[in-house]
């Protein structure tokens, strides 16, 4: 599968977050959020893998979402920006 858009959630307010294939985040579990998986934002796999997050794509691509706990501001829309 090629990935063209990775699509950036956040556990509610907490401060953890997931990539997923599917803009919707419906292939996340639940169990991992009970405030809900929240989209805030979208970042292109090119660019991750300018950055060294190519073990971030190889995990979304096999199981089409992948857990992060940290993850650069600038990965974050601002509200209404996307």
């Amino acid at each position: 599968m090629r990935l063209t858009q990775l699509y950036l959630f956040q556990c509610g307010e907490n401060e953890l977050f997931a990539f997923s294939i599917d803009k919707t985040g419906c292939n996340i579990p639940r169990t991992l959020c009970q405030d809900g998986w929240l989209l805030r934002g979208h970042v292109k796999p090119t660019e991750l893998m300018n950055q060294d997050y190519a073990d971030v794509i190889a995990a979304t691509t096999e199981f089409g979402f992948c857990l992060l706990e940290i993850i650069p501001s600038q990965w974050i829309e601002e509200e209404g920006s996307s």
